[in-house]
């Protein structure tokens, strides 16, 4: 009855704003220069009425009008200004062309909000990262996540380990990956921000607490959505680098646009390798004269990663029939050696993974679909992943590569296995937006997520095959409204998450709980909430959001991964209120210099908190639920720009975040009541610092950029502080980890390399699971762009 009366609620705010809405045309275009390119942020204005708007960064722009005729009048900065006239008896498509205007500027600041701006300045707590600055340099998406304002990356080793983003509080599977709206998982599970070819990325869109209806997740905890380069020209972007580890890593992403055919291709490739035999500090080795191990330094001697990416994307722009129609292949490869469990102390030797994936997707958008003003989004993706899980040998190795024999395999200790995992997924999307008019919009959001878990063995004769399913239907509505002067934003949205899950397996019933669980399960649960922000000026804007949010567990966390983790039949869906509460504003004091800043306040109350717990004796793990989990912290970020010179940036999080589980299941008070969560970081800050010189050596068209960053990671408790002595108790100690960068540019960029010295003080640095993380390492990277 509570979701009628909401929903009726809604329905009534959608009636009067399209009641008080007149009954409008739609006009809309694109505005292009001499050479057919869009212009971004373009300004289309209707004289003699208060109707204008900003065209988006390819250019394409949307007004609704009554019928009658106008004065139309386009402008950007550099470019002469041109007047059209257009009589809107229907809905009407005008296409502009803006001839250039050089004009030398004396003295002037051209201030303009860039995308990233711009998408920070929306109701929802957002951080817009922009990768342009940074692809030059020897990094990837991960890296540059791990130092944005209230997130932190933990990485179980080197290049291909297992990575753990947290945002305000809440990491690993609660945080949801997209590419330019679609599930990542669409591209192979091998796949991550970690991997993929820096040059294919734009910007990084950062969703803490709320996540838009438009993005079709069940995050808890946020969203990551990579947004790819929307550039509409003719380019060839190549870049190599090798470094410390045997590292090699190499990426290329380009396009081609046909005029006549108006026919696009866009194919991408990535490689990555490294040996990660970097040092292990204070790990047992065996001595063969004093017969008795001692702790000592070693090299990882089975931990290299292999893996590349290709993908070819071939479509059509701005046709009578559609706005972008996109159809793609992609393949993925990868071989991972497993060279220790969940714990350091468990060492392997010859357990592997290989990973192959292949896939198709369709991408449709059209503006006017059916209907003016109808702006209709259709996507679908058929992936098909194939995992292969070697543990054949019946040995214990030590960290000095020297081993015993023993009667099972080296993870589980039982019989040999060359384990099998088929997952064919379907991802569908179908997403709707009507603009009631200039500042009233709805949003209707389907996705359909459809994953198959088929395992087998090629070497164990006790294993029984079996399939599992696991099916998620997430459906949203959302209504925004922006206030005439832009002042005033606010969005109401309600989501509903229906899940199936169909289980075979029952082996290892007593650790899976496959017997309890019954065959298969459905769940369905609703959610909603509401974002506000109010701008008093560019100095000051205040933001508020509040949520109801339900996470679906994943299929690697019901299933396991058929590597380190165990599958938990049992688990249910976490489910919590969200809320935030933020301040924001940009200072400017003398031409070209401004500081930014950004403070988010959050509470997380979590119900069924899923956490992975691990077993140290085996090294293995398995997620299970806490029933009830209580976050809360703070979180800012200081940015200040000197002109082109210089910037500096300095953030923080502090997180408090406790077991709120007050007795256990068989009514026994529980230990860890009001514990912080172990193995969570809880305070942690990142600086950094770039410097531009520009023409440096007396030559035209150069620049010479100097970077830093630093990261500060407070100590953590490993394991729950409620367990054992104070003294006994295993932490994860302090760090302080500093990088460096050089980079030479040279012909407007064209030509770039660049030396990385990433841990730069060669520290110790612990990790997940106190899991060692690379000492000193190097990287030199050449990059090649040609276009414009």
């Amino acid at each position: 009855m509570r979701h009628l009366t909401f929903l009726f609620y809604l329905l009534l705010i959608f009636t009067h704003a399209r009641a008080v809405a007149p009954d409008n045309l739609s006009l809309q275009g694109r505005v292009t220069d001499t050479q057919g390119n869009g212009v971004p942020r373009a300004v289309v204005r209707v004289d003699g009425t208060s109707h204008a708007v900003a065209a988006d960064d390819l250019g394409n722009y949307q007004l609704a009008l009554p019928p009658g005729q106008y004065l139309v009048t386009i402008s950007s900065l550099g470019y002469i200004d041109s007047h059209q006239r257009v009589n809107i008896t229907t809905a009407t498509r005008l296409d502009l062309v803006l001839e250039t205007a050089p004009v030398k500027l004396h003295g002037v600041e051209v201030m303009a909000k860039s995308q990233n701006q711009t998408l920070r300045e929306t109701a929802l707590a957002i951080n817009a990262l922009d990768v342009k600055p940074q692809v030059n340099k020897a990094t990837d998406a991960a890296m540059l996540l791990g130092r944005t304002s209230g997130l932190i990356l933990r990485q179980e080793g080197g290049l291909g380990s297992n990575a753990d983003l947290t945002i305000n509080g809440l990491s690993g599977n609660a945080v949801r990956y997209f590419i330019d709206g679609i599930p990542m998982t669409t591209l192979g599970s091998g796949i991550n921000a970690a991997n993929l070819p820096l040059n294919l990325i734009d910007r990084i869109e950062v969703y803490k607490g709320v996540v838009p209806v438009h993005l079709g997740g069940d995050a808890l905890g946020g969203a990551v959505n990579i947004v790819t380069n929307p550039k509409e020209v003719n380019y060839l972007d190549a870049s190599y680098a090798c470094g410390s580890f045997n590292t090699h890593r190499a990426d290329l992403s380009a396009r081609y646009h046909h005029p006549k055919t108006k026919l696009v291709v866009r194919p991408t490739l990535g490689f990555n390798h490294s040996d990660n035999n970097y040092t292990m500090h204070n790990v047992e080795v065996w001595n063969a004269t004093t017969k008795a191990f001692e702790r000592t330094s070693a090299r990882r001697f089975h931990d290299a990663y292999t893996s590349a990416f290709g993908r070819v994307e071939v479509g059509v722009t701005r046709t009578r029939w559609v706005d972008a129609l996109r159809v793609a292949a992609s393949a993925a490869q990868s071989h991972n050696e497993i060279q220790t469990g969940t714990v350091q102390s468990v060492v392997y030797g010859q357990a592997a993974t290989r990973m192959e994936s292949s896939g198709v997707s369709v991408i449709y958008h059209k503006n006017d679909f059916l209907t003016p003003r109808l702006s209709t989004n259709l996507s679908y993706a058929f992936t098909s992943d194939h995992e292969t899980v070697i543990d054949t040998v019946y040995r214990k190795y030590r960290w000095d590569g020297t081993y015993t024999n023993s009667s099972g395999n080296e993870r589980y200790g039982r019989a040999r296995s060359m384990r099998r995992i088929h997952r064919p997924q379907h991802v569908a999307d179908l997403g709707l937006t009507y603009p009631l008019n200039d500042h009233h919009s709805l949003t209707l959001h389907y996705s359909l997520n459809a994953i198959r878990n088929r395992r087998t063995d090629d070497v164990d004769p006790e294993f029984v095959p079996s399939t599992d399913r696991f099916d998620k239907h997430i459906t949203g509505l959302s209504y925004r409204h922006i206030g005439r002067n832009r002042k005033m934003e606010q969005m109401l949205f309600v989501k509903n998450y229906t899940s199936r899950l169909e289980v075979q397996q029952q082996d290892l019933y007593w650790i899976t709980g496959a017997k309890e669980m019954g065959g298969h399960t459905l769940t369905t649960h609703w959610g909603g909430g509401l974002a506000l922000r109010y701008a008093v000026a560019d100095a000051l804007a205040l933001k508020a959001s509040f949520e109801r949010a339900v996470r679906l567990p994943l299929a690697r966390e019901m299933l396991g991964d058929g590597i380190n983790t165990y599958p938990n039949l049992q688990l249910t869906p976490e489910q919590s209120f969200n809320a935030n509460l933020g301040l924001q504003g940009t200072l400017r004091t003398l031409p070209g210099h401004r500081l930014e800043y950004e403070t988010n306040g959050f509470v997380r109350k979590v119900d069924d908190y899923i956490r992975m717990k691990i077993t140290e004796a085996e090294g293995m793990s398995q997620y299970q639920n806490v029933d009830n989990v209580l976050v809360t912290g703070i979180d800012g970020e200081l940015r200040y720009v000197a002109g082109r010179t210089f910037d500096l940036a300095a953030n923080a999080c502090y997180l408090y975040e406790v077991n709120k589980t007050r007795t256990q299941d068989n009514g026994k008070p529980e230990v860890t009541y009001k514990n912080r969560m172990p193995n969570r970081p809880w305070l942690y800050a990142n600086g950094m610092a770039n410097l531009h010189l520009y023409n440096p050596l007396k030559t035209s068209n150069t620049r010479l950029t100097l970077s830093y960053d630093l990261r500060y990671v407070h100590w953590f408790y490993l394991t729950w502080e409620g367990y054992g002595v104070l003294k006994s108790k295993s932490i994860i100690p302090t760090q302080w980890v500093s990088n460096a960068a050089l980079t030479f540019s040279l012909h407007n960029g064209r030509y770039n390399l660049s030396f990385n010295v990433n841990n730069l003080l060669d520290r110790t640095v612990y990790d997940n699971f106190m899991l060692q993380k690379p000492g000193r390492h190097c990287m030199v990277k050449l990059r090649v762009y040609v276009g414009s």
